[in-house]
């Protein structure tokens, strides 16, 4: 092997430059953007309002405002109060006088509200420019700052862990005329005065009568007494059997109805406390009952498989069946979704989607934990309850068909919470008329490209949406033979609209509503991504605050440099020279490390604080590492009588030693990366770079450097390697006998 120190030097040197410049960017070319980002801020000249929830809603009022001036909401990139009396935003523009047209809107909005309000601090140039330390025409020195991704923990943001559930929905129906329970007396019913008059006078003439034929029959007949007279009559009449109480009459005619027997005094409240004792005396764990309708019973579980599915099924209309005959599962079956193995796959794919298409969430770690987890990291995130509200939105779309008997008095004020039975004159809920109106189409027929447009109302928004080719012709025939129909838009068992149909739609429509800027960009997204396969429940959430990641970056810094230092110190001062010169390989060896961590791309490499811990670790590895190969070379030394063959030998025996520990941390750090959660695999993967990088540095870059020193007069100098000098063997006298 051939020993060439000065080009060993240059390799290391540009190593070392090379890692920093990757690792730091302290030089890089300052790059005109097309799309430049202007700052401004505003003072109001007073407090905007004086609690947060005073100055959230403030924010909301004003960004509605901006956009009906026409400041579209695509091109703030930053809106917040920095105090309570001054506003800052950010914008994107194509030139500057687009740039400036964007001011001057946002100031002239401003005056309507506050009289005072001035600019005060505008962007001359691009950010980026803006920071640079000195500038050398299109190249810009920059203060030197690690390049790496920083997780939630050090940089802030949100940190939410979501489980899919499985859905089962079972509706049970009868008869109209065979309602399974009525309001209780003095409790409002859905229905007017007027129809529950009639319906008394009815029942009054009905009584009459009864009590004349009575009178007559007892005027033809002997009794003994009024009532022994009763009671023959009551065991002659057959409906007599089981008297009402005085006080249900209207339960009274129910009863006499054909079709089975009807239980008085059944109420609302009376049959869901059933139908919830009877599911928790069947062992299910969760679910959800409602009666939406008197004729009507919903139903909703956690079931896991078919099997349970059936079993609740079977129970429940059982004991219905033993009170109210001819009860049915409506739609013929019930409605399930199941977690199975790709479930949460299929889930993160949607939550991708959103995330990725809301600009303010910059780079999001969304994970897979187990078949029905997912975690989902949102570092620097402003509004994390926001983005947690639209990650969990299941944005299932529906196109129902409204029966022609229903009709919404509120539409025209956005309030669908109450519909009319023109049949009955009846005012019935919105749950009511959902479960009564089929399902046309839903949002699986839509196309993924979903736009914002400005509604005709000042200040609000409409999403337009266009069906697939595929559907386009059902859609038109659909909308052609339901001419004069509503047509509600559920989003989420949510009435967004319900339009009357007035003439054939081709394809395409809008969902409009009483939404601003922020509502029908939300939408727009859900739409676009898709709905998930299943609901999403939040098992863990939890919020870091810039301010703590601040104090996390800042804190684990002065660790790390006062840890090098002392690690330097203490090698420098117990191995002297070869202390030295490992003081130099483990600088190598953390720019390379950082320029691993900003540029490697087929692993995660955002940083966190166990990331941190990560680095630490493998810098105590690369230190013993250090340590073997020393310690071999001064046992070396103590036997061997030239500097450059105790090196050598060292680092011949203490390889073994160094390959085995470091092999044994890389199984480890792999077990930890494919099993572990986010936090614990950016542990492993900066201990895997760490471990490979330290080998590296530790046994190459130390090796050639004390080979180099060996071979100069420093290395015959014994006392710095921590050795002493060996003794000069006796000369034995001339002509003297061996």
């Amino acid at each position: 092997m051939q020993y060439r120190p000065k080009l060993w030097i240059a390799i290391l040197l540009a190593l070392l430059v090379c890692g920093f410049e990757i690792g730091f960017q302290p030089i890089r070319f300052i790059h005109h953007k097309q799309t430049m980002e202007a700052a401004v801020d505003f003072d109001l000249g007073q407090p905007a309002a004086t609690d947060e929830a005073g100055l959230t809603e403030k924010l909301a009022t004003i960004r509605t405002e901006l956009a009906a001036a026409g400041l579209k909401e695509q091109a703030i990139k930053d809106l917040r109060f920095v105090t309570p009396s001054r506003l800052r935003l950010a914008t994107t523009a194509l030139t500057d006088e687009q740039r400036n047209t964007d001011k001057s809107m946002a100031l002239s909005t401003l005056q309507k509200q506050f009289k005072g309000v001035k600019a005060i601090d505008a962007a001359p140039e691009d950010a980026e420019a803006a920071n640079a330390v000195a500038r050398m025409g299109p190249i810009g020195v920059f203060r030197p700052v690690p390049n790496v991704r920083l997780g939630l923990d050090l940089q802030g943001g949100a940190h939410v862990v979501l489980q899919c559930k499985p859905s089962t929905e079972m509706t049970f129906a009868t008869p109209e005329d065979r309602p399974m329970w009525a309001e209780a007396k003095g409790k409002e019913s859905e229905k007017p005065a007027e129809p529950a008059a009639k319906e008394t006078k009815s029942e009054t003439k009905t009584e009459t009568k009864a009590e004349e034929k009575a009178a007559e029959s007892k005027e033809g007949k002997e009794a003994p007494s009024e009532e022994t007279g009763t009671e023959e009559k009551a065991s002659e009449t057959p409906e007599a059997k089981e008297p009402p109480p005085a006080e249900t009459k209207s339960e009274t005619k129910t009863e006499s109805s054909p079709g089975g027997p009807w239980k008085p005094g059944e109420t609302r409240e009376s049959l869901l406390a059933k139908i919830e004792k009877l599911l928790k005396d069947e062992g299910v764990p969760a679910f959800e009952a409602g009666a939406p309708a008197p004729n009507r019973l919903l139903v909703k579980t956690q079931s896991t498989s078919e099997e349970q599915v059936t079993q609740q099924q079977d129970a429940i209309l059982k004991w219905l069946n033993t009170r109210y005959e001819g009860v049915k599962i409506d739609a013929g079956k019930p409605s399930s979704v199941f977690v199975t193995r790709d479930t949460a796959a299929k889930a993160k794919h949607i939550i991708d989607l959103r995330l990725y298409s809301m600009s303010e969430i910059k780079e999001p770690i969304v994970q897979t934990q187990g078949q029905d987890r997912i975690i989902v990291e949102l570092p620097g995130v402003k509004e994390p309850e926001r983005v947690t509200k639209i990650l969990q939105s299941t944005a299932q779309l529906e196109f129902r068909l409204v029966p022609e008997r229903y009709s919404c008095p509120g539409a025209g004020d956005n309030d669908y919470t109450s519909w009319e039975d023109s049949q009955t004159g009846q005012r019935v809920t919105e749950r009511r008329v959902l479960d009564e109106s089929p399902v046309q189409f839903t949002g699986a027929d839509l196309k993924p490209n979903a736009a914002v447009v400005p509604s005709d109302v000042p200040s609000q928004f409409e999403v337009q949406f266009e069906i697939k080719e595929s559907r386009k012709r059902e859609f038109a025939e659909f909308t052609r033979n339901n001419v004069g129909r509503i047509m509600s838009i559920i989003l989420d068992d949510e009435t967004k609209m319900a339009p009357v149909i007035k003439s054939e739609i081709p394809g395409q429509g809008v969902i409009s509503g009483d939404m601003d800027a922020q509502d029908a960009g939300e939408l727009r997204l859900l739409l676009n991504a898709g709905a998930l396969p299943v609901p999403l429940e939040i098992v863990e959430n939890r919020t870091v605050s810039a301010t703590l990641g601040e104090n996390a970056i800042r804190q684990s810094i002065i660790a790390g440099i006062v840890g090098f230092i002392l690690v330097a110190m203490f090698m420098v001062a117990y191995y002297r020279l070869p202390g030295l010169l490992a003081d130099f390989a483990l600088t190598l060896y953390v720019v390379l490390l950082l320029a691993l961590l900003s540029t490697w791309s087929p692993i995660q490499t955002t940083l966190t604080l166990p990331g941190i811990a990560g680095i630490i670790l493998s810098i105590g590895m690369a230190v013993d590492a250090n340590v073997i190969i020393f310690e071999r070379i001064r046992e070396e030394l103590r036997v061997r009588t030239t500097t450059r063959a105790a090196v050598e030998a060292g680092f011949h025996r203490a390889w073994p030693a160094i390959l085995d520990a470091n092999v044994t941390t890389v199984i480890g750090a792999a077990a930890l990366y494919f099993f572990g959660t986010s936090s614990i695999k950016s542990f492993a993967v900066t201990l895997l770079l760490g471990v490979c990088t330290h080998l590296f540095t530790a046994v190459t870059a130390s090796r050639w450097l004390v080979h180099i020193v060996a071979r100069t007069h420093l290395g015959e100098n014994r006392a710095l390697f921590g050795v002493e000098p060996l003794e000069t063997p006796a000369v034995a006298p001339a002509g003297g006998s061996e």
